[in-house]
């Protein structure tokens, strides 16, 4: 007999080493344009690092989506994100208020708070009755995030009253692609509900197996071109000839390549990998480590 070949072949485990290389990519490529202002050989350098990092966001927040569906105590998992979250955006606020980012963290915004605010929205939406609608406050909060966005892109000003570094910078783009992959599974076994009584088959059985893996899979990849589709469209809309105020998150020049998360997400193959408790732990400190390596081979390879 045939045996079908699987390429679901990345555990949940993989996407994140994935994700934290790219995320390390996207931020030496932030430095480099700092760093590399007048030089061109940099600023090509910077573009390609910043292209490539597009792909983490997609990954993390699928991952949040992934994580939120299948915990068992949702608050411990926040709990987690927030133990992070916390001290980074108190550094962050005294390098921007009080040091006058010295360390250049103080413009950074935190995607702890684009992971803390979505998966909040998400956990609340796992709530029974009445309680859903709390899934309202931290969702109105990234959307809010958006229209200052707009906002100020519109008027060429500053908000000052919510600082970008408290704001989720992927907003919009990270809670709809988030609702997307969290109720990606219950759309594809609604539509898949009658056949697989008449088979015989589990919803967990056909969400194991690779076929119905896979399907998941590429509906997963349809809502990240869709997100990304909708959100270059509305990129269009007031669009002059060097930028749209409805395109806080630089569709054209960067955040469509987003798209390139795609192959890693058909490659999903459902599973956490290897898992243990330090590597939770470095995992959730990776964003504050990584951050400080870069500051400090830049600091000492320019001399400021």
């Amino acid at each position: 007999m045939h045996r079908e070949r699987n390429y679901q072949i990345l555990s949940s485990f993989w996407l994140k080493v994935i994700a934290m290389i790219f995320m390390v990519v996207d931020h030496v490529g932030v430095f480099l344009e700092s760093y590399g202002f007048g030089n061109d050989g940099m600023q090509t350098a910077a573009r390609v690092c910043r292209i490539l990092g597009r792909i983490a966001f997609p990954l993390f927040i699928f991952m949040l989506a992934e994580g939120m569906r299948h915990t068992r105590n949702p608050k411990k998992y926040l709990l987690r994100i927030s133990l992070i979250w916390a001290p980074m955006m108190l550094a962050q606020t005294i390098d921007a208020f009080a040091l006058g980012n010295k360390f250049g963290i103080g413009t950074f915004s935190n995607p702890f708070t684009d992971l803390l605010f979505v998966g909040a929205t998400l956990w609340l939406l796992k709530e029974k009755g009445r309680l859903k609608l709390l899934a309202l406050i931290p969702a109105s909060y990234v959307i809010l995030c958006y229209v200052l966005d707009v906002y100020e892109h519109a008027n060429d000003l500053t908000v000052v009253w919510l600082p970008r570094l408290y704001r989720c910078d992927y907003s919009i783009f990270g809670l709809v692609a988030a609702l997307g992959f969290f109720y990606a599974p219950n759309v594809i076994y609604f539509l898949t509900k009658n056949t697989l009584n008449d088979m015989g088959v589990s919803r967990e059985v056909f969400e194991e197996s690779g076929q119905g893996r896979g399907v998941i899979n590429a509906f997963n990849a349809v809502i990240l071109f869709a997100v990304n589709a909708a959100l270059w469209g509305i990129s269009f809309i007031g669009r002059t000839a060097t930028r749209s105020p409805f395109d806080p998150f630089n569709m054209s020049l960067f955040q469509a390549w987003s798209l390139l998360a795609i192959p890693f997400l058909l490659l999903y193959n459902g599973k956490r990998g290897y898992d243990s408790k330090p590597f939770r732990v470095f995992s959730y400190l990776f964003f504050v480590v990584h951050l400080v390596l870069i500051f400090v081979i830049f600091r000492v390879s320019f001399g400021y």
